[in-house]
């Protein structure tokens, strides 16, 4: 078999694939949307989170839903989105259910929902979670938690390219330069800030942004409040970058944790 034979093979596999799986979507209410997310796993070097569902439950996604509706109580369910671990329905009642079968992420989970038991309530600046389940069988697990509001494409994107140069950390070179006493220091840093966020890097696959210094110190000093919060909990801020911030009652909340350090 030749190298075009082989390509042609792929693409008949490929093809296959995107027509015969994820086609049982169970009750869910707009499932267009789950198939163009599916299609772009199809044609992807990489998969994300609706692809790494994929990998764990094939073609048996309607059958989950059926599954999720009864163990936690829902009458109907929507897809919302995916992220890279996983990908996530809205319940209504302001609830979200996801699906992940990353372990790293459950252990923050479970991480958190050992210090909502000691509090005795919601951990500050992280999602409320209500329950955990694990799917042996389809070695995924379904997350029961608070639904926020998603932030600003622009506002995610500010988030992201802070937390890449290493925002999410107190201790950090950021905020070294952030605070130095010196002026020229501290402009040169947000000139160089702002530089990357009208000019991202190819590798940061994110949309470009202008962004006047006032609005981006703001912005900054906003993330700050929610790093604080966190690290004064000994919440992991090690994944806090804009996708993984939505807003609950107008403060900026944490949600995905994951996992702490190893001891």
């Amino acid at each position: 078999m030749n190298l075009q034979e082989q390509l042609n093979r792929i693409q008949e596999m490929m093809t296959k694939i995107a027509n015969e799986d994820f086609t049982d979507y169970g009750d869910l209410s707009n499932p267009d949307k789950l198939k163009s997310d599916f299609d772009k796993y199809i044609s992807s070097d990489e998969p994300r989170g609706v692809g790494k569902i994929h990998q764990s439950i094939g073609n048996n996604l309607g059958e989950i839903i059926e599954i999720l509706k009864q163990d936690f109580g829902f009458k109907s369910i929507k897809y919302v989105g995916e992220g890279y671990y996983g990908m996530a329905f809205d319940v209504g009642k302001n609830k979200i259910i996801k699906l992940t079968n990353n372990k790293d992420e459950i252990d923050g989970i479970e991480y958190v929902l050992e210090k909502q038991k000691e509090l005795g309530g919601s951990v500050p600046g992280v999602v409320h979670y209500f329950n955990l389940k694990y799917y042996p069988t389809s070695n995924v697990y379904a997350i029961l938690m608070d639904k926020v509001k998603p932030l600003s494409k622009k506002e995610e994107t500010i988030y992201t390219v802070i937390y890449y140069e290493m925002a999410n950390y107190s201790d950090s070179d950021f905020w070294d330069k952030y605070d130095d006493s010196n002026e020229d220091i501290r402009e040169e840093f947000i000139e160089f800030l702002i530089d990357r966020l009208e000019s991202p890097r190819p590798e940061d696959e994110l949309p470009s942004f202008k962004i006047d210094e006032y609005d981006l110190v703001n912005y900054i000093d906003t993330y700050r409040e929610l790093l604080t919060i966190l690290e004064s909990n000994k919440v992991p801020t090690e994944d806090l970058h804009g996708g993984n911030i939505g807003r609950k009652d107008n403060k900026l909340i944490h949600f995905d944790v994951m996992s702490p350090p190893k001891k």
